[in-house]
């Protein structure tokens, strides 16, 4: 995009942080109410909006893929380590009942 397609509106955070898009730059971008969005600060401390597109994936994707994850997270360490904790604290209980 160069600078002569390049539009520029001002708009103002509401109390709850909410901001409008402006018409003219909805209209551009073929943003409507069920248009997702990609909202990042760069590393220059921008705010950078984007529609999400297609190929990026959709919600509805990213939710189908994250239900096929079968991937067990949780550990026989984990276990472990859980039961030892629980245990060190029955133990303390109990010394305070004694």
């Amino acid at each position: 995009m160069n600078y002569m397609e390049t539009i520029r509106e001002i708009t103002k955070p509401m109390s709850r942080g909410q901001i409008t898009i402006p018409i003219k730059i909805r209209k551009k971008l073929a943003i409507t109410n069920d248009t997702w969005l990609w909202v990042n600060v760069n590393n220059n401390n921008q705010i950078v909006i984007e529609p999400v597109k297609p190929e990026q994936g959709s919600i509805q994707s990213y939710l189908a893929n994250a239900t096929k994850d079968t991937t067990s997270y949780w550990t026989d360490t984990d276990a472990e380590s859980l039961n030892q904790v629980t245990q060190k604290s029955l133990d303390q209980l109990k010394q305070l009942n004694d």
